[in-house]
């Protein structure tokens, strides 16, 4: 059951103040040149290394994560107590919530 606020339920509140919930294309890459102040001394691109799921409502939910492993070139999927290995396109989905790049122009660490 939804909260309510002066007979108005919380979703109505979410649709009143933000407009429709919209989902966004996801995109593994991200090239933000066009978007920096100052110039840069290349081109700004990202890779998508981490994805953070919510499933439910905007009262309550479960989350899980999606992350990339360099060294081994593939996504994991991590919910509650179990982490499985998920194709790329598995990753693209309509729960993503937070998305987490990192510059390409970084160096991936060496595992020890």
């Amino acid at each position: 059951m939804l909260c309510s606020t002066n007979g108005v339920n919380q979703s109505e509140v979410f649709d009143l103040a933000f407009g429709a919930y919209q989902t966004l294309a996801l995109s593994y890459g991200l090239n933000m040149s066009a978007d920096v102040v100052g110039g840069t001394d290349g081109p700004q691109e990202y890779r998508l290394f981490g994805v953070s799921n919510h499933f439910g409502s905007l009262t309550g939910g479960h989350y899980t994560a999606a992350c990339f492993n360099p060294s081994t070139k593939q996504f994991y999927n991590f919910d509650d107590h179990e982490i499985t290995a998920v194709p790329q396109r598995q990753v693209k989905s309509s729960a993503a919530y937070l998305l987490f790049y990192t510059s390409m122009e970084l160096s991936v660490p060496k595992v020890l």
